[in-house]
C-alpha cells in the first residue's frame, strides 16, 4: 500500500492580500529579472484554513483540522546550501512565519540569501536580503538543531528569530533533492516537524509582537548539513 493523504483548504491568504492576484511575492523586485536566477520561489498562500485524512499502511488513520501554508519552488537547481523554517497556525492568529535562506552560486559569486515573510494580525512585513536597506545576521547548526536570524529593515523594523529542535526528531534524513545535474541525495537535506520558534518585532525599538510557536519545519541542506 501507499500513504494517502486527501486535504481541503479554504480561505487563501495571498502573499499580499490587498492584491492577491498581483505578481509581488517572495522574490519581491528580482522577480522581474528571473532569467538570472537559479531556483525560484513561488508562495500559493500563507494561511488556508484545512481538513485532512491521512491514512499510512502499518500505521493507521488520522484526521482533523489546521493551517496550511502551501508553495513551490522550480527552476535549474538548488542552492549550494539552505536553511527552511515554516510554521504558523493559532499562535499567529491563523497566519504564517516562513524564513528561507541560502548560498547560490551566481556566476562567480555565492551570495547568502535570505528570505522572512511574517504575517499576523495588523502585520505583513517582509525582510529580504536584496532590499536596500535589510541587513541579516544569523548562526546555524544543522547538527545542533538550530537557527538564530535576527533581520533589520528600511524604517526601523526588525526581527529575532530562533528556531531549535531535538536532533533525534530529524527522521526525513537523506532527503532527495533537485541540483543542475539531477537529483541527489548525497547531500541532501534533512527535516524536523518538531522545532520550536521564538519570534520577536521591532519597530524603532518599539516591541509590537511575541510569539511561540510550536510544531514547526525546520530543514537543513546541501552543504550546509555539515553545520
Amino acid at each position: 500500500g501507499c500513504t494517502r493523504l486527501r486535504a481541503t483548504m479554504r480561505g487563501r491568504r495571498a502573499w499580499r492580500q490587498a492584491r492577491p492576484e498581483g505578481r509581488e511575492g517572495p522574490e519581491g523586485w528580482l522577480s522581474r529579472f528571473g532569467f538570472a536566477l537559479p531556483c525560484h520561489y513561488a508562495v500559493q498562500s500563507v494561511a488556508s484554513q484545512t481538513e485532512y485524512h491521512v491514512s499510512i499502511p502499518g500505521v493507521g488513520e488520522a484526521h482533523g483540522s489546521g493551517v496550511s501554508h502551501v508553495e513551490t519552488n522550480y527552476g535549474v537547481s538548488f542552492p549550494r546550501g539552505w536553511c527552511y523554517l515554516q510554521g504558523g497556525g493559532f499562535e499567529l492568529g491563523r497566519a504564517s512565519l516562513v524564513v528561507t535562506g541560502g548560498r547560490f552560486s551566481i556566476g562567480p559569486a555565492s551570495p547568502m540569501t535570505w528570505i522572512v515573510c511574517l504575517r499576523a494580525p495588523g502585520l505583513e512585513w517582509d525582510f529580504r536580503t536584496t532590499d536596500v536597506g535589510t541587513r541579516f545576521s544569523h548562526a546555524l547548526s544543522a547538527g545542533g538543531g538550530r537557527l538564530s536570524l535576527n533581520g533589520t529593515a528600511f524604517g526601523g523594523k526588525s526581527i529575532e528569530i530562533t528556531a531549535e529542535a531535538a536532533r533525534g526528531t530529524f527522521a526525513e534524513e537523506d532527503v532527495w533533492v533537485p541540483t543542475a545535474v539531477g537529483f541527489t541525495n548525497s547531500p541532501g537535506c534533512a527535516e524536523t516537524f518538531s522545532a520550536e520558534v521564538k519570534c520577536a518585532v521591532r519597530e524603532r525599538g518599539r516591541l509590537v509582537g511575541a510569539w511561540r510557536v510550536p510544531m514547526c519545519v525546520l530543514e537543513f541542506g546541501g552543504e550546509f548539513l555539515r553545520t
